[in-house]
């Protein structure tokens, strides 16, 4: 199948494409910017240009179906009229291009998948809401009335229409925990209001999962809650997260402080929105992550898989052409660092050395270096653990994954936990790079540093991938994707 994802440079894109990579699907990427993504997706796909509104036809030519994920974000700037206006102007149209350009397509696609939200519903208080309920009130709500109406025009063009209303998404590498999580790890995550509002969010892999479901299956149709079997409340969310994070919480932010301070945008934290997905359970379909504490489990490694909780973390993917076994030799190399490390870093490899005292890269190895941070000079020692070489007899197609961690035991951080993941995908290679940190001085330390370490990591990426898509040719889409 040929799929193109409109807004798939996001968290929920970035997810599902690298999803459908994985099995065998096509992907084209539609985005305002194609030149300023190119080399920051995680999966193989052809880069169109799009300016919000007009969709040029041919872009759809041959493609099975579309997910439309387009829209200004809601939580990210006060909503002002002129906001409010964008964020609704930016959803309808782009349902109205998209049928424009349906409908002038030679060969246009069958299917459509279309983003909406549970904010459709407003704030019910302990109302159980179906797919089948009536919309609420609020602006929220009828921006998600008319984000759904417009999609009539979808409809005439004779596709067959999905249309996910989507709750909260968790995960690590974006959506609402990645600002979250720095709220709770400095101490400052709290009960919102009353605490009993009801919220309803998806892990992001069952999301995915039910999106592809929708993609793949004729049999869906029409409007779903994209949205986990059991709502919880805000008390129980808050202190979920405080759990399995490992993160202090405060007691309570009252609800007059937040609407003074949001404004608008409280309504976010505060409307009570209890909904489940009867449609997609008609369909039999099975959630991982069915509660809030799954959810969590997942997001922080219950199952061990995640080595450190109540850290900061940052997650980036890159995909290049070529095979494993190549890609291992580049990144497995000490000397590469500095060719993928931007110069204003100044970072030097000063000794290599393994526990039998030569110079190979092996469980134990000991890496000396130096760099500046913002200018201030800073030595660093890492030692090389979990060295997983590839297994010389699976081919790179198939192969399983092989890596390696890198954790300082002297420098700046007083945690620093590096996971370096390289797997094949779709005739290429994933490199994934995982990171748990906790800076010094704690608390004082995250509450002035974590978001400009954060800010560092991505650009730092960012040249990564820049310098490794020059290396590959520039041949094909490739890239990364951030918290």
């Amino acid at each position: 199948m040929e799929v193109a994802l409109l807004g798939g440079t996001g968290f929920i894109g970035r997810e599902l494409g690298l999803r459908l990579a994985t099995a065998g699907h096509t992907l084209r990427v539609v985005t305002r910017r194609p030149e300023a993504v190119r080399g920051t997706l995680p999966f193989p796909c052809t880069l169109h240009s799009y300016n919000g509104v007009d969709l040029p036809a041919d872009v759809l030519d041959g493609c099975d179906a579309v997910v439309n994920l387009c829209g200004e974000g809601i939580a990210d700037q006060p909503w002002t009229p002129s906001r409010r206006t964008a964020i609704l102007e930016s959803r309808t149209a782009s349902v109205a291009g998209l049928a424009r350009a349906i409908k002038a397509s030679s060969r246009p696609p069958r299917m459509v998948l279309q983003a909406s939200a549970v904010g459709y519903y407003g704030d019910r208080g302990d109302e159980l809401l179906e797919e089948n309920s009536q919309p609420g009130t609020g602006f929220l709500a009828t921006t998600c009335v008319a984000w759904e109406h417009s999609t009539s025009a979808l409809e005439a063009v004779g596709v067959r229409l999905v249309k996910f209303r989507i709750g909260m998404v968790l995960g690590l590498a974006g959506g609402a925990l990645s600002e979250l999580i720095p709220i709770y790890a400095k101490g400052l995550g709290a009960v919102l209001g009353h605490g009993r509002q009801w919220t309803s969010w998806i892990h992001i892999d069952d999301l995915i999962r039910m999106m592809q479901a929708a993609l793949e299956d004729d049999g869906w149709r029409g409007t779903y809650n994209a949205v986990a079997p059991e709502p919880c409340s805000n008390r129980a969310f808050n202190n979920a997260l405080a759990d399995h994070g490992r993160y202090q919480a405060s007691k309570a932010v009252p609800a007059l402080v937040l609407r003074t301070v949001m404004g608008g945008r409280a309504s976010l934290a505060l409307d009570s929105v209890r909904v489940i997905p009867a449609r997609a359970a008609q369909h039999g379909f099975a959630f991982v992550h069915g509660t809030i504490d799954d959810a969590f489990g997942a997001v922080f490694g219950r199952s061990g898989t995640v080595p450190y909780q109540h850290l900061r973390h940052i997650t980036a993917k890159q995909w290049l052409p070529g095979g494993v076994e190549h890609w291992w030799g580049f990144f497995a190399d000490p000397q590469n660092l500095e060719r993928l490390t931007p110069p204003w870093l100044s970072f030097h490899i000063r000794h290599v050395q393994d526990r039998n005292g030569d110079a190979t890269v092996a469980n134990g190895t000991q890496i000396k270096y130096r760099l500046r941070l913002h200018g201030i000079p800073v030595s660093w020692t890492s030692v090389i653990k979990d060295w997983h070489p590839p297994a010389p007899s699976v081919s790179s197609e198939h192969g399983a994954w092989c890596g390696f961690v890198d954790e300082q035991t002297h420098g700046p951080y007083n945690v620093w936990h590096h996971q370096h993941r390289i797997e094949p995908l779709a005739g290429g290679t994933l490199v994934t790079d995982a990171i748990w940190y906790r800076l010094p001085i704690a608390p004082l330390g995250e509450l002035f540093g974590g978001a400009l370490v954060d800010a560092d990591l991505r650009r730092i990426f960012g040249y990564r991938a820049k310098i490794t898509a020059q290396l590959s040719g520039g041949a094909a889409p490739c890239g990364q994707s951030g918290r």
